[in-house]
């Protein structure tokens, strides 16, 4: 059986060529849409900047004036406080005064023994105070100790020693002699035996006071007032005597077998001093005026 023959294809007019070339051509991509950039911010108004320059320095000073005030207001009340700390002190110290003064005068010893140490803690701890407690303690020694209380210097009344709270009222003011530098009024005191080691006695008034055999070695006497004191046997070794004022008046103190080993009289007025058997050995006499002075029987004089 003969073959059919191939069915050709029609031949494609040129506009079927291109729909169909249009048909298999790959799409064309869409051309990218532009991004406008972003639009600055808005500015603020001249006037609203302005505005905004002086909220930071005005905030500083605000908190400036708050931190001087917090210190203003502090600084009142510290001292506020200083000032009630300072009445308090003043007022519990003269609590202790009123209270030590009244006490002096007790019928008990230790009653007597703890107002005189209260008295020398006020005098230590209150600048004040210490000048009125030291002539609380002189007028007690001068009022429990008068001279009559020794009798005639050779007694053996006069070789006695002071009373335990005369002793301790001496001892504070040797301690602490005079806060304001004035005269320590002790005339007319029966301290026969007392012990005044390196006591502070500088311009002392002890005229007229019975010092027999009292301790007073190393202790500071210048410019004190001796006169007519009775010093038998008195231990001066090494006290310091010297006369520091120009005061004419002359000294007619009982200085009869007295200790002066190495005391110091330099300038020292003894006019009229009794001084018959004194020990001077190493005594410093340098300037000392001895007119009219009884020496007989003193040793340690050179020449």
């Amino acid at each position: 059986m003969p073959s059919s023959p191939r069915r050709r294809r029609p031949r494609l007019t040129a506009a079927a060529s291109r729909i169909r070339r249009s048909r298999v051509r790959p799409a064309a991509r869409p051309a990218p849409v532009p991004v406008a950039p972003p639009s600055p911010a808005p500015s603020a108004p001249p006037g609203r900047r302005r505005g905004r320059g002086w909220v930071l320095p005005v905030a500083a000073l605000v908190v400036g004036v708050a931190a001087l005030g917090s210190l203003w207001f502090t600084s009142r009340s510290l001292a506020a406080t200083e000032a009630q700390l300072v009445l308090s002190a003043q007022t519990q110290a003269a609590q202790r005064f009123t209270e030590a003064v009244g006490q002096l005068g007790a019928d008990k010893l230790d009653v007597r023994l703890g107002a005189i140490y209260g008295l020398d803690g006020l005098i230590r701890d209150s600048a004040k105070d210490a000048a009125r407690g030291v002539e609380v303690l002189t007028a007690f020694v001068r009022t429990r100790a008068p001279i009559e209380n020794c009798g005639d210097g050779a007694t053996a009344q006069a070789l006695q020693r002071p009373a335990e709270d005369v002793q301790a009222a001496i001892t504070v003011i040797g301690r602490r002699g005079s806060p304001a530098g004035d005269r320590l009024n002790l005339t007319r005191a029966c301290l026969a035996g007392a012990d005044l080691h390196q006591a502070q006695l500088d311009r002392a008034d002890l005229s007229g006071t019975d010092l027999s055999r009292a301790n007073l070695a190393r202790a500071r006497l210048r410019s004190a007032d001796l006169s007519d004191g009775v010093l038998v046997q008195a231990d001066f070794t090494g006290a310091d005597l010297r006369r520091e004022d120009s005061s004419p008046a002359a000294w007619t103190t009982r200085l009869r077998q007295a200790n002066l080993t190495g005391a110091n009289l330099t300038s020292a007025n003894l006019t009229g001093a009794d001084l018959a058997g004194a020990e001077l050995t190493s005594a410093r006499l340098t300037g000392a005026d001895l007119t009219g002075a009884d020496l007989r029987e003193a040793t340690g004089l050179n020449g």
